[in-house]
């Protein structure tokens, strides 16, 4: 995403996932637009795939109301529960995303 607000990259060194989030909101309709980057395993990928696609179109508090163990669920917890870090890498990333465009609109 060329005109991106916020990006953020984030890294699980434990298993080499890494993880780039881009993050823009429409002023209008405060809509977020979220795309991302990422290579390492599939569990770190899928969820960050599912995360973006399930973020886009939201609001940011609707965003900031996703909580780890929704997006574990979401993916099945019996899939990722071994790797819950992997899992919810993407989601620690977009909240960096969030945070980063509010201290940008702040300072």
């Amino acid at each position: 995403m060329p005109d991106a607000e916020a990006v953020v990259e984030r890294s699980n060194p434990g298993c080499g996932d890494v993880v780039k989030m881009y993050l823009k909101v429409d002023p209008q309709t405060g809509a977020a637009a979220v795309t991302f980057e990422g290579s390492g395993c599939t569990i770190s990928r899928a969820s960050a795939s599912y995360l973006a696609e399930m973020a886009t179109g939201k609001t940011l508090d609707e965003i900031r109301a996703i909580d780890d163990a929704d997006l574990v669920l979401a993916l099945g917890r019996d899939i990722v529960e071994q790797r819950a870090r992997c899992a919810t890498l993407s989601l620690d990333t977009l909240r960096a995303a969030i945070r980063q465009r509010a201290e940008a609109a702040a300072g």
